[in-house]
């Protein structure tokens, strides 16, 4: 689903954004992958961003665990003004 991945992707550089330390980690591996590469983006330079299919796994574990949360919550109807949250 394409806007599963923007979300994905939104949430993620979001997290990013937050946390300095990952930000900075994961920017000096896909600099030395790009060294190691010779600058060509091709399928062994994604296959050696370990790192980043990390971040990337526990986004998504982030966003399961919301997506359970959100899924486990059942509607509520007030009656005095026919309304359901």
């Amino acid at each position: 689903c394409v806007g599963c991945v923007w979300v994905l992707l939104s949430f993620c550089l979001y997290e990013l954004a937050l946390n300095q330390n990952i930000q900075d980690k994961l920017r000096a591996e896909i600099c030395s992958m790009k060294a190691k590469h010779d600058g060509q983006f091709n399928n062994d330079y994604l296959m050696d961003l370990h790192y980043a299919n990390m971040v990337l796994e526990g986004t998504t574990k982030c966003m399961s665990y919301i997506q359970d949360e959100s899924s486990v919550i059942s509607p509520v109807f007030f009656p005095a003004w026919n309304f359901r949250v």
